[in-house]
This record gives C-alpha cells, sequence and structure tokens, in this order.
C-alpha cells in the first residue's frame, strides 16, 4: 500500500515530461522602457509637466490569416487534459482513503482480555465493570470535612 503514492507521482511525473521537454528554448528579452524626452525634475516637489496629448487610435481589422503567432505556442492536447484531470480524481480518493483509514484506526479500542492469575473478585466476574468505590476510612472523612469547614 505504500508503493501507491509513489506509483501516482510518477505518473504524474510522466504525463508532465513531454511538454516540460519542448519548453526548452530560451525566453524572449523584456523590452526595456524608452527615456523621457523631459529631464527628471531636481526637486521632489517641483510641479508636474503637462500631459502629453495621446494619438488617436487607429482601428484595424483582425486577419485570421495565421492562428498561431508564436512559434513556440502549442495547443494543450486534449489527451493531456484527461490525464490531468484523471490524475487529479486519483489523488482526492487517495487522501480520502488515508484520512478514512486513519480514522477508522483510531476509533478501534483493543478489548482487554481478562488477566489470567488469581481469582476474580464477584463484583467484576464476567461483567468486565469495575466495581463501585470503597467508602472512605473514618479519618479521611474527618480530613475532608476540615477541609471544607476551613475553604468557607
Amino acid at each position: 500500500m505504500r508503493a501507491i503514492p509513489a506509483i501516482a507521482a510518477l505518473v504524474a511525473l510522466l504525463i508532465a515530461a513531454p511538454p516540460a521537454a519542448a519548453q526548452s528554448a530560451a525566453p524572449a528579452p523584456s523590452p526595456t522602457p524608452a527615456p523621457s524626452p523631459t529631464p527628471a525634475p531636481s526637486s521632489p516637489f517641483a510641479p508636474l509637466p503637462p500631459a502629453r496629448q495621446a494619438p488617436a487610435p487607429t482601428l484595424t481589422v483582425p486577419s485570421r490569416t495565421q492562428t498561431n503567432s508564436h512559434p513556440n505556442d502549442q495547443q494543450v492536447s486534449t489527451l493531456g487534459v484527461f490525464g490531468l484531470f484523471v490524475a487529479g480524481v486519483l489523488v482526492i480518493l487517495l487522501i480520502g482513503y488515508f484520512i478514512a483509514r486513519d480514522a477508522r484506526r483510531s476509533t478501534r479500542k483493543p478489548k482487554r482480555k481478562a488477566k489470567a492469575t488469581g481469582t476474580p473478585s464477584p463484583a467484576t466476574a464476567g461483567s468486565g465493570r469495575r466495581p463501585p468505590p470503597r467508602r472512605p476510612s473514618a479519618a479521611a472523612r474527618k480530613r475532608r470535612r476540615r477541609q471544607k469547614r476551613r475553604a468557607r
């Protein structure tokens, strides 16, 4: 039973290996921001320069000539999505199994076997119950009464 989590992890890694191997290309460098034409103000309390007027956006009609704009973009296969779904369900079921197993183990209490040595007392013979508590001695009763009086 201990091999099941290891096998599940191995299957998940094997499913994820082909897409990870396909991502071996180096990432494209991020564009650097263009320097601003106005110099930075010398004082942090100087007034802000006037805002630039943005040019009116030009409307472009999207063309459907090329569906894949980047050569490294890949579509997720249906089999891969299905495999991830099945792996997720198996992980959830495995976690539920372990929780239920541990819960069952903690509720089971082993029954104590009767001691073979000695003769059982008549109060507990065959019943498995504890005998009633003994009455305290006279000195213990006197001590308890004295403690109660002091507590008042």
